[in-house]
């Protein structure tokens, strides 16, 4: 009974997770930068990242923390449920780094950008290492998605062999 209740808020953590995800990528950023002129938009959505980001770890908290309950409730720490809980440690530290690591620097980047007078080589170079930045953070968001997916399909297997 106890195993069935952490599974039940380890799948609605990880639902929450990459749903907020999902929605975030593919309605609210594109949504902004086409009603929103640029430099609006990316005020805008510079104010919701760390929200974002605070919110995919709370929701990683959550799926890890029921995670190891269930599997410590039904001593299951081998073969996929080791593996969908160390893809659920992954998600979580990459949305931490994320959030605390990668987004001061591109904001950095962002204000060196406009700080520097367009045309200049200041300007080019701050511009091109905050696309680098911008690049890592939209690959690190979508490697979050990916594996979320994953870890759904392997959880239904998981709970078979349980």
């Amino acid at each position: 009974m106890l195993g069935t209740v952490f599974r039940s808020v380890e799948l609605l953590g990880l639902g929450v997770w990459v749903g907020s995800i999902l929605f975030f990528s593919f309605v609210v950023a594109p949504t902004a930068f086409r009603a929103l002129d640029p430099q609006h938009a990316g005020l805008f959505i510079r104010g919701v990242f760390p929200r974002y980001y605070l919110f995919g770890i709370i929701c990683g908290a959550i799926t890890l923390a029921a995670g190891v309950a269930v599997r410590a409730v039904r001593q299951e720490w081998a073969g996929r449920s080791a593996v969908t809980l160390a893809i659920v440690g992954a998600m979580f530290l990459t949305t931490v780094y994320a959030r605390q690591g990668l987004m001061p620097v591109i904001e950095q980047r962002r204000d060196a950008r406009a700080a520097a007078e367009e045309g200049t080589e200041a300007y080019e170079t701050a511009h091109r290492a905050f696309r680098a930045g911008h690049r890592a953070s939209v690959i690190l968001n979508l490697a979050v998605l990916l594996l979320g997916i994953v870890v759904f399909l392997l959880l239904p297997a998981v709970r078979r062999s349980s």
